[in-house]
């Protein structure tokens, strides 16, 4: 074991300008890269929050985010329309992704557990669903999920 005075002596010997840059350079590189990817990842759900807000006309509430490559979990998420009316709940939401459709920006298999969903029709006949995306197009949405799994889901449909 190394006294203190030895440890205190090893200290001052040490120093920055020792180190060759060749080492010093992408080592402070990954270094910020690592801090800046971990403080990323420790907000990911405001993050996603802040996103979406972008392409729907509403909010997500997610409460946590278990990030796996090949199997992501969302825990405790909750769709709003933009008069703050609950449209999506689930206590859970697992991704199923192969490296293949990982790349093509796929999902294998969406598993959604214990889902509430509210569909309401309004007087036009508009479904609230249909509100919901900001951008307007004449194409088809294309379906990014290969297969879909609902568990204990309850479907309240609501016409106005």
């Amino acid at each position: 074991m190394m006294s203190k005075k030895e440890a205190s002596l090893m200290l001052k010997n040490f120093s920055l300008n020792k180190i060759p840059k060749k080492v010093s350079i992408p080592l402070i590189a990954a270094t910020v890269l690592g801090l800046t990817t971990t403080v990323a990842l420790s907000n990911l759900e405001k993050i996603v929050e802040k996103v979406s807000s972008r392409f729907i006309n509403g909010r997500v509430h997610i409460e946590d985010i278990d990030l796996s490559l090949s199997e992501p979990v969302i825990k405790n998420i909750t769709l709003y329309d933009n008069e703050n009316n609950v449209m999506f709940n689930s206590d859970k939401v697992v991704a199923k992704i192969s490296f293949k459709n990982l790349l093509g920006g796929r999902i294998d298999e969406l598993n959604v557990d214990s889902a509430s969903v509210n569909v309401v029709r309004d007087k036009d006949g508009v479904i609230n669903f249909t509100k919901l995306s900001k951008k307007k197009s004449d194409k088809k949405p294309s379906n990014p999920i290969d297969k879909l799994v609902v568990t204990s889901a309850i479907i309240l449909f609501q016409i106005n």
